[in-house]
């Protein structure tokens, strides 16, 4: 799958750590949690009918989980869209899509760079305000546990790394349209949640979330991988990326392959299944959380 090595690049082509905006990260996650404080004195005041206690209590997580997927799933659907059809380095340098000042790179593509580097700024920023509240509610019956921090840190330190080195735009594109599955899962914890757990519309949302995530985190993913393979690890060595960045990545895009085709076969069969009552709610809802540390509210 490999081809040889390109020449190395001139100078100023180099990935090198360029910055990473804290700060940004910050406001971003500020912002976060005003929109889950103004969903939460919504549900307070005007609660959907038949809520249960969970909901009144963690609904407002879910609310900005679900703005967060549906942000990653535009933006990423718009970065794919524009980077597709670009040449290989620009799709894995962003220094060649938006240019070194030295009239190297391709303008064309430095739109949907700097639309990737906004996009990861967010989910960034929500990543920190949602791990400070899962720990504020830890646990199984809450909005997770260890797996969830561990889980929350790996995709924190990928996308950090990703915009301060400023590489893989294409890959982290294809990545964020995968939030697209997320968008079913956290309606039905709403579904769930006000009692509509055994209706048509709670099969119609597994049926839609097993249909999203194959398309998106696995054929999707699939077909995102195989492009990586093939001109990602040389055009990163090109631009002498530092090892240890590019074994990362591979390491993780693979693992996150692997894992996504055996939670589809999960989805399959408990696509299927639908509550009846709070017990088997509940036991429903583990299910889900042991393929998906992420089901609720992550990518």
């Amino acid at each position: 799958l490999f081809d040889p090595p390109l020449p190395a690049v001139g100078a100023g082509e180099e990935v090198q750590w360029k910055e990473l905006d804290v700060y940004q990260v910050l406001r971003w996650a500020l912002l976060w949690e005003a929109v889950f404080q103004t969903s939460h004195w919504l549900i307070d005041q005007s609660p959907p009918a038949g809520s249960s206690a969970r909901l009144l209590n963690l609904g407002c997580s879910y609310v900005t989980a679900f703005l967060n997927a549906g942000q990653c799933t535009v933006l990423g659907v718009y970065n794919f869209l524009r980077l597709w059809a670009a040449p290989a380095s620009a799709r894995y340098v962003i220094a060649r899509s938006v240019g070194n000042g030295n009239g190297v790179g391709d303008d064309a593509f430095s739109a949907s760079s700097e639309a990737l580097r906004t996009s990861s700024y967010v989910f960034l920023g929500w990543l920190a305000f949602d791990i400070v509240h899962v720990l504020l509610n830890f646990g199984p019956k809450k909005l997770g546990g260890w797996d969830t921090v561990v889980h929350h840190a790996i995709f924190a330190s990928l996308v950090s790394a990703c915009i301060g080195y400023g590489v893989c735009p294409f890959a982290a594109s294809w990545l964020y349209i995968g939030e697209l599955s997320s968008l079913p899962l956290n309606v039905r914890f709403f579904l769930i949640n006000t009692g509509r757990g055994a209706t048509g519309a709670m099969k119609a949302t597994n049926g839609l979330f097993a249909l999203a995530f194959f398309l998106t985190r696995v054929a999707l993913y699939w077909c995102g991988l195989a492009d990586f393979f093939l001109h990602g690890p040389r055009q990163l060595a090109a631009h002498a990326t530092p090892p240890f960045l590019v074994w990362g990545i591979t390491f993780i895009l693979v693992v996150g392959a692997a894992l996504n085709l055996f939670w589809l076969t999960q989805i399959a069969r408990i696509a299927t299944i639908y509550a009846v009552d709070e017990i088997i709610v509940y036991e429903d809802q583990q299910v889900f959380d042991c393929f998906n540390i992420e089901i609720f509210h992550g990518p």
